[in-house]
């Protein structure tokens, strides 16, 4: 076999055994056979090591031989690219512990109100997309009944926290998101200022229209119910 035809035999083992899905998808690490590489399927001196977000927590990852150890790092990246997983490591926890969100209680005598809660990276992904495309996020709070969580609009939190989250997408510590997300993200942050703009666009084609404060504090609150 000729130089070429070794080379092409090797990219196109390559691309069957590493293109495949089974191949960079990390795995439940649990009751697994010793000195068995998932990477090669050889027997070899192995070692393990966890992806860097709540599946941790359930021993998810890569179990690889000594050869192997180069791809994991590729592998990781690979399953990130394609928005299986969000790393915890982008995220300093400590921001995460004190965001504020609109809240609709399930008791009509409440009004709507601003809550104040937390993102627990050891329990679920920064985000999570939902069934419309749109992002959401766990939030947990603290209340008389103990811990509550629910699912809230990622716009939510944006509108709420811009001291965090800031104005932009690509200001935002989310621009640390792999490529798969930067959609979404940047249309979560286009409906937590979609008032604003509205109110520029008006303006600035209308020269003799002004929404003076309280109209504009009137018509946000409004809007606001667009949040939940």
């Amino acid at each position: 076999m000729n130089e070429i035809l070794k080379r092409e035999k090797i990219i196109t083992e390559c691309l069957i055994k590493f293109h495949n899905k089974t191949s960079y998808t990390p795995i439940r690490m649990v009751m697994m056979p010793m000195n068995q590489c998932f990477v090669c399927d050889v027997k070899n001196d192995t070692r393990s090591e966890y992806i860097d977000n709540h599946l941790r927590y359930s021993h998810y990852g890569y179990q690889y031989c000594v050869k192997c150890k180069c791809l994991i790092k590729i592998f990781k990246r690979i399953y990130e690219d394609a928005g299986c997983y969000i790393p915890s490591s982008k995220f300093n926890r400590k921001d995460l512990k004190k965001l504020k969100f609109l809240r609709i209680s399930g008791n009509k005598n409440i009004n709507p109100y601003i809550e104040v809660g937390w993102i627990n990276l050891n329990e679920a992904d920064i985000f999570r997309k939902s069934r419309d495309n749109n992002l959401t996020v766990l939030i947990n709070w603290m209340d008389e009944q103990g811990v509550l969580f629910k699912n809230i609009s990622l716009e939510n939190l944006i509108f709420h926290n811009r001291d965090y989250f800031k104005y932009s997408a690509i200001t935002s510590p989310l621009n640390k998101c792999s490529s798969f997300w930067k959609k979404m993200i940047r249309n979560s942050f286009d409906i937590s200022s979609r008032p604003y703009k509205s109110f520029e666009i008006i303006e600035n084609n209308f020269k003799n229209i002004h929404f003076d404060g309280l109209i504009r504090d009137l018509i946000i609150e409004f809007w606001k119910g667009d949040l939940i």
